[in-house]
């Protein structure tokens, strides 16, 4: 029985090898044959059509708003994670829930939140967009690109100064240096290398935006063009093909410059071992209140009231007639949801975010127990399949679509043995799509089943196996049980992005098809935005109902 659980574990693992092998790297590697020129005769045309002016001015804007992201979410966050880990603010727990509260909702839905609440035409507060920031304009760009990422500056530098000894702060204490003092010379340069990780991956992301600056850009003056809106318009066809994939090579090369800075930021940072100790609070007496204030005060302007103010957008009745109650109502939700390629397009994403769920989460549980209960060259294979998983992951959405389309446009066949031909035909179907969503998601399943796997202790199935079940009736009847709750929280936590997705789903869609961002951006230019705020209002009750399902399935205890 062990035996043969052996082997279903190996081929199993073969398969999965090689089927990511397939969807993974083989688009990565056409793709990056299509810039050399490849199959044909090699040529450097792609790369060339890089400095052109159009596309010079396309990465001179994305690199400005993405450069204005990464300040935005440093300025803010960076104070706040030291604040919030380190001193007793007042209310600190409900602050940094709330500082997280943006990783909920995707960047394009707080874009539409922004003009809610500050656009100077329609905002319910138009005040700062007259005399602070323009909302449609690179700075109110990057502001928007710098809250939706700030919980991966604020999350990623607590975390860090949480696992630094406290022993460290003592020592110098001891010698005489005060607690602030401590704190500056001891913590913050240990800290410095996960801060600057940290940055990187905004900047890296705020590159790769597409909603935020196609909904706030175009309609600046002049227009904000960046880098993904130039791939969406240049895969149309034709000679601007060419500037696809160079942009994309261009994207993707930032992408791996933020997956590899962590690594080599880490290198030669002390780590101390032993019992690790809580480092001490610092007092802050009578500036507690004023400072606990002025972080209130900030998540308050740039995380509630957003939010709040697209809510209230989505209720209000006539626009520009005030807020009062005669003028808040349903119409436009009951209105918005009962058009046709509304509910045609809500389900299409269902579809697609529940298979995609469910095919992740069934392949994260494969992969990630056959890599634990095996060795040698079945462990290293299928190590290789997560690396792959978390590469697709670090790419940007764009540069994942362009390599589907190029991979897949035209049939693939095989032929076997001279005699059976399969042959598979992706090019415009939703199957491409919902390919692409597995292969940009995969790596949320795998870290979710790691997770919860640690959880469990191997005695458990030790015990089941010694009163006699085998290898794989003891995972089904001990294992499988008790990841229950975790499965179904990682479903959700993969279904949330792939229902409200948008880049990809501009790229890949099928004719004659879409899905709900999509619809959105479609039904605030060119129909009802009115109707559109009542739509993008809807997304982010939703979004923030699956962030606290996931929440409440995460604390639900093992049984």
């Amino acid at each position: 029985m062990k035996k043969a659980a052996a082997t279903l574990i190996t081929i199993a693992g073969g398969v999965v090898v090689v089927v990511a092998v397939l969807v993974v790297l083989l688009p990565l590697v056409v793709l990056f044959g299509a810039v050399l020129g490849l199959p044909a005769s090699p040529s450097l045309e792609a790369l060339r059509g890089i400095v052109s002016s159009a596309n010079l001015a396309a990465l001179r804007q994305t690199l400005m708003v993405a450069s204005g992201g990464a300040l935005v979410a440093a300025l803010v966050g960076l104070p706040l994670a030291v604040l919030l880990e380190r001193t007793r603010l007042v209310g600190a727990g409900a602050l940094g829930a709330l500082c997280a509260l943006p990783l909920a909702i995707p960047p394009y839905l707080l874009a539409f939140a922004f003009r809610a609440a500050f656009d100077d035409r329609i905002g319910l507060i138009p005040w700062p967009a007259r005399v602070i920031v323009d909302v449609d304009s690179a700075a109110g760009i990057a502001v928007v690109l710098g809250v939706s990422l700030l919980p991966v500056v604020v999350l990623r530098v607590r975390a860090t100064l949480r696992a630094i000894d406290g022993a460290l702060e003592e020592a110098a204490r001891t010698a005489g240096a005060s607690a602030m003092r401590a704190l500056l010379d001891v913590t913050v340069p240990l800290a410095l290398p996960s801060a600057a990780a940290s940055i990187a991956l905004v900047f890296v992301a705020g590159a790769a935006a597409y909603g935020v600056p196609v909904l706030l850009g175009l309609n600046a003056d002049p227009p904000i063009v960046v880098v993904t809106a130039r791939i969406a318009v240049a895969l149309q066809g034709g000679a601007a093909l060419q500037d696809a994939l160079g942009l994309s090579v261009a994207l993707a090369g930032l992408a791996g410059v933020a997956f590899t800075l962590p690594l080599l930021l880490g290198r030669g940072a002390a780590v101390v071992t032993g019992k690790a100790q809580r480092p001490t609070r610092l007092e802050l007496g009578a500036a507690r209140w004023p400072l606990s204030l002025l972080c209130w005060a900030v998540a308050a302007v740039l995380i509630v009231c957003p939010i709040v103010a697209l809510l209230l957008q989505g209720l209000t009745l006539r626009a520009g007639d005030g807020l009062h109650p005669a003028n808040l109502g349903l119409h436009h939700i009951v209105d918005v949801l009962g058009r046709s390629e509304v509910r045609a397009a809500a389900a299409t994403s269902a579809t697609l975010a529940a298979a995609a769920a469910v095919i992740i989460v069934a392949l994260a549980v494969v992969v990630v127990v056959a890599r634990r209960r095996s060795s040698g060259r079945a462990a290293r294979s299928l190590r290789l399949v997560t690396g792959l998983m978390e590469l697709a992951y670090a790419l940007p959405g764009t540069v994942v679509a362009v390599a589907m389309v190029l991979t897949f446009s035209q049939q693939l066949r095989l032929i076997v043995l001279e005699r059976v031909t399969f042959t598979l035909a992706l090019g415009g179907t939703t199957a491409l799509l919902l390919l692409a969503y597995v292969v940009k998601e995969a790596a949320l399943g795998f870290r979710a089943v790691d997770e919860a796997l640690d959880q469990l202790h191997p005695s458990l199935e030790e015990a089941a196996r010694i009163a006699g079940a085998g290898p794989l009736r003891a995972f089904l009847d001990v294992t499988l049980p008790l990841l229950r709750a975790h499965l179904v929280a990682a479903a959700v936590a993969v279904a949330l992005p792939c229902f409200t997705e948008l880049t990809m789903s501009v790229l890949l869609q099928a004719p004659g098809t879409s899905t709900l961002g999509v619809v959105l951006f479609s039904l605030y230019e060119y129909g009802d935005p009115q109707e559109a705020m009542a739509l993008a209002a809807t997304l982010v009750v939703v979004a923030l109902l699956g962030q606290a399902a996931i929440q409440a399935l995460a604390r639900r205890p093992q049984r």
